[in-house]
């Protein structure tokens, strides 16, 4: 799996997943949600955990867990078990523009090329690029739908609506 920063190029992966019961040694370690937050909270499943300072979020996570700790967080991983999926999307918005988290958020798991422009407007910084995609096709959606500070259209129908551009 390939990761692929906000112009679609290939970066080296600094962070590492912590296996199950797997002691930590570094800081750039991803822990589950339940497990990022025992540690936080004084009661770290292993020692070392405190260490860690990336957090993996299911579609099904409830991101405002997260507000007493985020300072503590370097890297939000989001899972996308599916494609359709959309959850998401939802995540990283929350995460960004109603929480102020300013760190790196990743999209893992079942995400298209074509998605890539949406996934940038919603707050992901890099793409963990599933093998099964080539990586030339995650820039190459970036020049047919350029990705900006605001997106060229509102993403909610309500603001499209209002705004007369639906």
């Amino acid at each position: 799996m390939a990761l692929l920063n906000d112009q679609g190029q290939p970066i080296a992966d600094r962070w590492q997943v912590a296996a199950e019961g797997e002691a930590v040694t570094s800081p750039e370690t991803i822990l589950p949600l339940a497990r990022f937050l025992a540690a936080r909270a004084g009661t770290p499943e292993i020692a070392g955990d405190e260490l860690a300072r990336g957090v993996a979020l299911g579609a099904d996570a409830r991101p405002e867990r997260l507000r007493e700790v985020l300072d503590a967080i370097d890297l939000v991983v989001i899972d996308f078990p599916k494609f359709r999926d959309g959850r998401g999307f939802t995540i990283a918005r929350t995460l960004r523009e109603h929480m102020g988290y300013e760190g790196e958020i990743r999209a893992h798991g079942h995400v298209l090329p074509d998605q890539f422009v949406m996934l940038l407007d919603c707050g992901f910084t890099t793409v963990a690029a599933p093998d099964d995609r080539p990586i030339a096709r995650w820039a190459e959606f970036l020049v047919l739908q350029p990705h900006g500070p605001e997106p060229a259209r509102p993403v909610q129908l309500f603001r499209r609506l209002v705004s007369g551009r639906a």
